[in-house]
């Protein structure tokens, strides 16, 4: 088992030969091994050990076992007790997600407060095969049907080549002495349900069953890759960004052959149900205007396309969404939030024919300073430019086929009670340069 171990680590390129590795040390049998192996190979391990509190005196054993472990080797010890259950109620999760979550963020403490290279877990094949199953019972598709990562950041798994039988075996092999957790026992658990009834009634039809999952496991990794790779290809096509809205046109979608599974990939990044994605795909032949929501995202059915935007990026925040931000005669730049607007007052007339929406050049001898930048607001109107009369701004949008996240984002310039800018889209009929200008404004942004 050593030399396989070791063999294992050089192919995974898991660790350097000088690396300083953290080992989650459980007391179990699969720590002790781990240990045993890291030690035996010539790296310098220091032990974590974890008492959750949640097992009494045997909780309070393990950390004795632990420690006495440690000190045998003349290895760094590290312990600490965490009052688990009252975690896990103030933060509304379960018990096991809350462990989860302390112990991660305290061996990350001591990692890096410490200068350690990684962090080793003693998570082995048997473990990966039931958080298969795990994932498949909870439908989480093919990203969590890979099993454990062997490598993620700064976390290490060098055991996950060796099923649970195998490591027992060796340990007992090696006389080693470990400590047994009595939860484990406990079908209550999903794991361990798992782990005690379904991994047990496929052994009985294939003894080789784990290892063969292994193979299975590898290859819808593999499978992964490529789904991930190919979805990336299509949303460099099929997405556009711009403003920090990101829009899907809605006909490349509908012709898409993988259409909806593309539309679900692609909103779950965006924290958007099944349900939501299922009513989304099934609204794309309907009206205009429809909406959908996750808890961060917003999403729009647009006449042509879908358009999906932060929500603590469709406007300003709380605090200035009412505000007005003045601009000086002598002002250069202003930041508000989501937009940064240039200006340059000039005695020269730019090349009106290059103007780009995101500019407008006005005539600054009607401009009145400072002038106000604003959201839009109901009964809003200008006079457009090109156009002999005024227009409400509701009207303009109608017209311009503005989405409903667009309209959200308009700011308007104003200059005394005269909108003379629809930003980034119009200027005033009345403030544009014309032959009598002999002084311009010009503004622009990003």
């Amino acid at each position: 088992m050593r030399q396989r171990f070791e063999a294992h680590i050089a192919k995974q390129k898991l660790f350097q030969p000088k690396e300083r590795i953290l080992l989650a040390f459980s007391a179990g049998v699969d720590s002790v091994v781990l240990a045993e192996l890291l030690i035996a190979a010539g790296y310098e391990i220091a032990i974590a050990h974890c008492n959750f509190q949640l097992r009494g005196n045997e909780s309070d054993a393990n950390e004795l076992f632990a420690m006495e472990f440690a000190n045998k080797h003349g290895l760094k010890f590290y312990t600490k007790r965490f009052d688990t259950l009252n975690f896990a109620a103030s933060e509304k999760i379960s018990t096991q997600m809350a462990a989860r979550t302390l112990r991660y963020n305290w061996f990350e403490f001591i990692r890096s407060g410490e200068n350690y290279d990684s962090i080793a877990v003693a998570h082995h094949l048997s473990d990966s095969v039931e958080t298969f199953f795990i994932n498949l019972s909870r439908g989480t598709g093919i990203a969590g049907l890979h099993g454990i990562a062997s490598l993620k950041e700064k976390i290490k798994r060098p055991l996950l080549l060796f099923t649970k039988k195998e490591i027992v075996a060796y340990a007992l092999s090696e006389n080693y002495t470990w400590q047994e957790d009595s939860s484990n026992q406990k079908d209550a658990y999903l794991r361990n349900n798992i782990r005690h009834h379904i991994v047990p009634a496929f052994e009985a039809i294939n003894p080789n069953f784990e290892n063969q999952m292994a193979e299975t496991i590898a290859e819808l990794s593999e499978v992964e890759v490529i789904k991930n790779n190919w979805l990336l290809e299509l949303q460099a096509i099929g997405i556009n960004k711009a403003d920090g809205i990101a829009r899907i046109e809605i006909e490349w979608l509908s012709n898409l052959a993988q259409g909806k599974f593309f539309l679900t990939q692609t909103l779950k990044a965006f924290g958007f149900a099944t349900t939501s994605i299922n009513d989304c795909w099934d609204a794309l032949p309907k009206q205009a205007g429809l909406q959908f929501f996750s808890a961060s995202h917003r999403l729009v059915k647009d006449r042509t396309h879908l358009l999906i935007a932060e929500l603590n990026n469709e406007a300003l925040s709380e605090s200035s969404a009412n505000s007005v931000f003045l601009w000086e005669q002598d002002t250069k730049m202003l930041d508000l939030g989501p937009l940064v607007i240039t200006g340059m007052e000039s005695n020269s007339v730019p090349d009106l024919s290059q103007m780009r929406p995101t500019e407008a050049c006005l005539d600054a001898n009607k401009l009145q300073f400072p002038l106000v930048i604003r959201k839009w607001q109901t009964g809003d109107f200008f006079q457009p430019l090109g156009m002999k009369g005024n227009k409400k701004l509701s009207d303009f949008f109608i017209d311009e086929k503005f989405s409903l996240i667009e309209k959200d984002n308009t700011f308007v310039m104003v200059s005394g009670n005269d909108i003379v800018w629809v930003i980034g889209h119009r200027i005033s009929e009345h403030y544009k340069v014309n032959q009598n200008s002999n002084a311009t404004y010009l503004f622009k942004i990003k």
